[in-house]
């Protein structure tokens, strides 16, 4: 599962705007050139500049360093250690079918997502918006669309086993925050533009609704051939 390359190299912690080349912007994710005919300018609005801009001239090295971590939440490796583990309690404590789905709606939404920085082609915030140096396409945002596929699909098939609402409300919220952390810290750091993060919640959030509801049939189904 990857995040469509939204890999990052490390933050110094100076404080200062890490200085991104364009050759660097253009990279993709296996290091090599993105092609130009791949790339298209969606423009970003006026707000979105002028608030990368100010967010960064008052990004202190502390607060940088908590949306580094807090972004590691949505990263390749912690989301595919979480979709594993579920996927093999799964398998143990309900059925093998319900597993196999969960898996495979994380694999394709991975797939889709970068699909769809290919589509669109955009590219990241320029050097006044950054913090950090991260290779590849913008929208939508890898690390928010991973985090809302995973952390709501399995915060609502954990929400299903409490029968209290307080219980699954507090699950569901959780779940939510989990997510929104993760966008909110992308934008903090100047990786991506605020509707980069907007599309990569809507797809994440629409593309586990879909799967949650299959995955709901079949157990509605396995529940009633027994």
């Amino acid at each position: 599962m990857r995040n469509g390359g939204d890999c990052q190299q490390p933050f110094k912690g100076t404080g200062q705007v890490v200085i991104r080349t364009q050759h660097e912007a253009n990279v993709a994710p296996g290091g090599g050139q993105i092609q130009n005919d791949r790339v298209r300018h969606i423009p970003e609005t006026q707000a979105e500049t002028v608030t990368g801009i100010v967010i960064q001239k008052h990004l202190v090295p502390r607060v940088a360093e908590v949306m580094r971590d807090l972004s590691g939440i949505g990263s390749t490796v912690t989301l595919t250690l979480v979709t594993l583990i579920t996927v093999g309690y799964l398998s143990l404590a309900a059925t093998h079918r319900v597993a196999f789905m969960v898996a495979i709606s994380v694999a394709s939404g991975a797939a889709l997502m970068s699909l769809l920085k290919i589509a669109f082609g955009r590219l990241r915030p320029e050097v006044a918006q950054a913090a950090i140096v991260v290779p590849g396409l913008s929208f939508p945002s890898g690390h928010s669309s991973m985090a809302a596929i995973v952390f709501l699909t399995l915060g609502t098939l954990i929400a299903s086993t409490r029968t209290r609402l307080r219980e699954r409300s507090y699950i569901l919220a959780a779940a939510a925050l989990l997510a929104l952390l993760v966008g909110v810290s992308r934008v903090m750091l100047g990786v991506h533009w605020a509707t980069d993060v907007l599309g990569g919640w809507a797809f994440g959030a629409g593309w586990a609704m879909a799967w949650l509801l299959l995955v709901g049939a079949v157990m509605r189904k396995a529940r009633g051939t027994r």
